[in-house]
């Protein structure tokens, strides 16, 4: 290659921008995908409707598992969804006296995330760059989901204590959320279906080579070249050159090789990821699930991995105070669901989380969570769904990769 032009080249990886990369590849695009080292791919992947039309258009049905248990851990309660009890006889169990009210609110989150859904879908053309899906929601009565936030409906007096703070950790960052967040949420964690994702991991990867898309590992640009607010072309250290019509930010590390002139750097947030050593499987309660949302001080997030030996990977989520944290701290509260169980806990390099800040939304509201726009400048898009909107984790990544790929696929990129 000594000077290859390509309708989009990618810089970074993320969930994001695979999803788009897969599906452009498969619709004709030439695509140029600098990648970086990943880490293993999340068990906190639900299912969505979107997932689900990813799936059916890469021929990836296989992918499709049965819905995994999760457990909601505070220091009052144990409350297991997609578990062996149904949902409503959970609530009965842990909650008695408001299981019905948190049904109900429950009920009315699940119809309306699946509402959202559609709203999302039939705008997926332009739904998060262009002005046509607030004028959507709008039409459809949903903008005010969008404006409330999400700890407002626990105001009401019918759900409090227990039941309120279950809630809460469910929804980490409730103060942050709004409705119509914490409905797309639920929705997605009450699915009748979930999705291996390591195997959606290799689906995409496959998908991208067999459609004949390029790969170069992102360490070989040398130099990238701009002319004015758009970019011109990339230099490899092996001298080579490509273009594109369109480059895709899909990392923190794509932005770490943007000439000096893009002003927007990534910074860094207070996540971070912790790593126990092997456990021994006899010293884990079996009534603990492989997926938690621990609520016991720090918001953690809790999966094991592994059979005989299984390890823990713990990932601090922001809270709305942000409060410093370290490993000490993070045992501590392991200590109390593994009593019998002697570890330790290791801080992984460089997981603090690295997110872009700064920035605003293309239509700038009513999202709550959005922090950047998918279209930044001249031909650079943000394909990052925790760039983007963080609130909605892995699966939001699923949204912002199909918007990115249908916008670009309908021609939109010479508006650009």
């Amino acid at each position: 290659m000594s000077q290859r032009h390509y309708d989009i080249a990618i810089l970074g990886e993320s969930l994001a921008a695979r999803v788009a990369a897969a599906l452009l590849v498969r619709r004709g695009k030439r695509v140029i995908f600098f990648r970086e080292p990943i880490p293993a791919p999340t068990q906190w992947l639900f299912s969505s409707f979107h997932l689900r039309q990813l799936l059916q258009n890469l021929g990836g049905r296989s992918c499709a598992i049965s819905p995994q248990p999760l457990q909601v851990l505070t220091s009052e309660a144990r409350w297991e969804i997609n578990g062996k009890n149904s949902l409503d006889e959970e609530l009965r169990r842990e909650f008695p006296g408001q299981d019905q009210a948190l049904g109900m609110l429950l009920h009315r989150l699940s119809i309306l995330g699946e509402r959202l859904e559609m709203a999302l879908w039939k705008s997926r053309g332009k739904a998060l760059t262009g002005g046509m899906l607030p004028g959507n929601l709008f039409f459809k009565g949903l903008t005010s989901a969008l404006k409330k936030p999400l700890s407002s409906l626990l105001k009401n007096g019918d759900i409090s204590g227990s039941a309120a703070h279950a809630l809460e950790t469910l929804f980490i960052g409730i103060s942050r959320l709004s409705v119509a967040e914490g409905a797309l949420l639920w929705s997605w964690v009450v699915s009748s279906e979930g999705v291996s994702p390591s195997g959606l991991e290799e689906l995409l990867r496959y998908r991208l080579e067999q459609f004949n898309g390029e790969s170069i590992a992102l360490t070989e640009i040398k130099d990238i070249h701009a002319e004015g607010k758009k970019i011109k072309d990339i230099v490899l250290k092996t001298g080579a050159r490509c273009s594109a019509d369109v480059f895709l930010l899909g990392s923190p590390s794509g932005w770490r090789v943007l000439p000096e002139s893009f002003p927007r750097k990534p910074e860094k947030g207070i996540e971070g990821t912790f790593l126990t050593p092997p456990l021994t499987k006899e010293k884990i309660s079996p009534m603990l699930a492989r997926r938690i949302l621990l609520g016991q001080g720090l918001p953690l997030r809790l999966e094991f991995s592994g059979s005989d030996t299984p390890t823990c990977r713990i990932e601090v989520i922001p809270s709305p105070q942000e409060a410093p944290f370290n490993a000490e701290e993070v045992k501590k509260q392991l200590d109390g669901i593994l009593p019998f169980a002697t570890f330790t806990v290791d801080q992984q390099p460089n997981s603090a989380g690295e997110r872009f800040t700064g920035c605003h939304p293309f239509f700038a509201h009513p999202f709550k969570g959005m922090l950047n726009p998918i279209r930044l400048r001249g031909n650079l898009m943000l394909a990052q769904g925790s760039g983007v909107w963080p609130s909605l984790g892995p699966s939001g990544e699923i949204l912002i990769g199909y918007s990115v790929a249908n916008w670009l696929d309908k021609g939109q990129k010479k508006r650009l």
